[in-house]
């Protein structure tokens, strides 16, 4: 297949460039404004976060794996936008009615009147349960952020657009992200996510009105063409793969860049009503997506499902508005590798760091750039498979998580810390032996994912037991 690269026009490259250039040049003009910044303005905006720019980071940051969407939906139809989209929306809801107000009033409570020495989820553990559960949750947030799947939809982008070694590629685009993500910190990351969310949206919208212009309406072209089963609600799924995929969703509840957002607004209402606002704005791009990359499968239907969105958009697209949606794409995974980034590099320094905690913006300069080599390989690990990345990734840091920061947050009384770390690393243990020694056996075929999780009820549920048994027999 010819590189995608010889199919662009002179404006094409010139808006491409002309967009890479304005990405990589506005952190430098931000960090030239705020020279020697503080912890505090590094790492959140100094808790400044407005709403306008709390919904275009928070939207732009959940996308970078576009391509592991658009295979989904290519393969599986309606499944897709089911897996990838309603099942998210009920976890953010969830989040703005029942986690965020109590995460508030915690911090509050945790804090006294000032949130000052709060920047992660991680920390507010550590504050109510002590350093060992602080650095356990930390271990588990950076494995959810190492931003494995956006380096590698970045370097599936360039090895299309140029015929490159997918390894190459990825060296190559995350260096790139890390030279201008550790300019001007947290701030820099939102700016550039502000106009990058604007392009993304343009460039979805884009496919779905050529779409309709040059192939005809939805209905006329979907019915005819697509397979049955892509109109079936599962895709084909069996119920316990539907239910890890709804499940998923809920890894929200300890996802570390959603913390670092809302502690950055300082603010309840500001958090909630920003969450709201971004569902439906969610809900609208989900619904491009669909209908682009449906138009796709109907249209080329046995191209490779990971490049076909991409590869049907730039042959549909006339010269000038391709490289608008190329702008768009390259916005969609920038937004969210550079985001992933600073979020993990930042839980590093913060937690993992060996100097003193004055150098933790340096150092997490020097992890930025760390992060691109071991995140690469772990792309090729996983043969660029951005479904089982997420799965893998999400799924750890939320059956290790969810239900003991639920019950830190919910019923802080039943938790301590032994509790607690022991509730969290004995899924972790568990889930590594089953994937290595028993899973491969035909006797055992329960997915890894539901081991972890029964563990870790089981664990809780033994030291909430225990618990009671000891204040019934000794109180």
């Amino acid at each position: 297949m010819e590189p995608l690269f010889q199919s662009l026009s002179l404006l094409d490259i010139v808006l491409i460039l002309l967009f890479l250039f304005i990405i990589f040049s506005l952190p430098f003009f931000l960090e030239k404004k705020t020279r020697s910044p503080s912890q505090l303005e590094f790492f959140l905006m100094s808790r400044r976060l407005s709403l306008p720019l709390f919904v275009c980071t928070l939207v732009a940051t959940w996308y970078g794996g576009i391509f592991g969407v658009t295979k989904i939906i290519y393969n599986q139809g309606i499944f897709g936008y089911l897996s990838q989209g309603v099942f998210w929306y009920v976890s953010y809801f969830l989040v703005a009615f029942v986690l965020l107000p109590k995460v508030f009033s915690y911090i509050k409570i945790s804090s006294g009147t000032s949130q000052v020495s709060i920047y992660s989820l991680s920390q507010l553990v550590g504050i109510r349960l002590g350093t060992k559960a602080e650095k356990i949750t930390a271990f588990f947030n950076i494995i959810d952020v190492l931003p494995i799947s956006y380096i590698l939809s970045l370097g599936l982008l360039l090895s299309s657009f140029f015929n490159l070694n997918l390894f190459l590629s990825m060296l190559l685009g995350g260096t790139f992200v890390a030279c201008y993500s550790i300019r001007g910190g947290f701030k820099s990351i939102v700016y550039t996510d502000a106009l990058q969310f604007f392009l993304m949206f343009l460039s979805v919208f884009l496919v779905v009105f050529f779409s309709i212009q040059q192939h005809g309406s939805p209905d006329k072209i979907f019915f005819k063409s697509l397979p049955k089963s892509h109109f079936h609600l599962f895709g084909g799924e069996s119920f316990f793969s539907v239910l890890m995929w709804f499940l998923l969703p809920f890894s929200t509840f300890v996802d570390p860049n959603f913390y670092q957002r809302f502690l950055a607004t300082g603010s309840l209402r500001r958090s909630k009503q920003g969450l709201l606002i971004a569902i439906v704005i969610w809900i609208i791009f989900d619904i491009f997506i669909l209908l682009g990359t449906l138009y796709a499968k109907s249209l080329i239907p046995f191209h490779d499902p990971k490049s076909a969105y991409l590869y049907y958009a730039v042959k549909l697209l006339p010269n000038g508005i391709r490289g608008l949606f190329l702008v768009g794409v390259l916005a969609l995974v920038l937004s969210t590798l550079d985001s992933y980034l600073f979020t993990s590099s930042k839980l590093i320094s913060l937690h993992f760091s060996p100097f003193k905690k004055n150098n933790s913006i340096f150092f997490s300069k020097c992890i930025t750039f760390a992060l691109i080599l071991p995140c690469s390989l772990f792309g090729l690990y996983f043969e660029g498979d951005l479904k089982e990345i997420w799965r893998f990734l999400a799924g750890f840091n939320f059956i290790c998580l969810f239900l003991p920061v639920s019950l830190l947050i919910f019923y802080e009384k039943i938790m301590n810390e032994k509790t607690f770390i022991v509730s969290s690393l004995a899924p972790a243990v568990v889930m590594i032996f089953y994937e290595l020694f028993l899973h491969k056996n035909s006797f055992f075929q329960v997915d890894t994912f539901y081991v972890g999780i029964l563990c870790s009820f089981v664990v809780i549920s033994a030291s909430i037991l225990k618990k009671n048994i000891r204040q019934y027999f000794f109180s």
